[in-house]
């Protein structure tokens, strides 16, 4: 029936709500209590709506579980799907859930939802410490120069230690000598770079001094 009381909200009206609630007159053994029926609902000061702990009064959001109250068991304080009370460490996004997109699983800066490579710390972040951005086996925060693959390791393969353009690698396979440009001193460099001592090559026979050029003074005579 429809309700004709001067005010729709007037506690004589059955389907009005006199105390604002959220409980019709009719249905509300108490309509000037905002506490009654419902100890917790929002318009009641001492109630606690969300239930974490604290009154509905001093609750900058009663409809959220997590404020002020990040720690709350039910509450997610590290935003990685799991519940603070079956979380582990509750203030990181990695424990229980590595994958998690909020997550950093391979420590490099980069969160999982932006890491192209959540397994790599060197990729989006070849500078990283712990990367080696130049493949030389040494960790860039203690690689004085994480751009050269001869420094600290001028031994290593992929180095050009003598800068002929083969690599030690290269020049191991060959026979020649990694830290001489030009292994038999005919005056043509193993590789295709040329340096001080040596014209660009490759040299044909590297080990030769007598190829490509019989007059070179390396060449023994007769």
């Amino acid at each position: 029936m429809r309700c004709r009381c001067a005010s729709p909200h007037a506690a004589a009206c059955a389907s009005g709500d006199a105390d604002g609630d959220g409980t019709n007159n009719g249905d509300d053994p108490a309509d000037a209590d905002v506490c009654v029926p419902d100890a917790d609902a929002i318009p009641c000061a001492s109630g606690d709506a969300d239930g974490d702990g604290t009154p509905n009064d001093t609750d900058a959001d009663d409809g959220d579980v997590c404020v002020p109250t990040p720690d709350e068991g039910t509450c997610d304080a590290d935003a990685d799907g799991t519940p603070n009370a079956d979380d582990a460490d509750d203030a990181d996004p990695c424990v229980p859930t590595p994958d998690e997109a909020a997550c950093d699983a391979d420590g490099d800066g980069a969160t999982n939802d932006v890491d192209a490579d959540d397994a790599d710390v060197c990729v989006p972040t070849p500078d990283e410490a712990a990367c080696d951005a130049d493949g030389d086996g040494t960790p860039n925060d203690t690689d004085a120069a994480d751009d050269d693959v001869c420094v600290p390791t001028p031994d290593e393969a992929t180095c050009d230690a003598d800068g002929d353009g083969l690599t030690n690698g290269a020049e191991a396979t060959a026979g020649t000598n990694a830290n001489a440009a030009d292994t038999d001193g005919d005056g043509v460099c193993d590789g295709d770079v040329g340096v001080a001592d040596c014209t660009a090559g490759p040299d044909t026979a590297p080990t030769n001094p007598c190829v490509p050029n019989a007059q070179a003074a390396a060449c023994p005579p007769g």
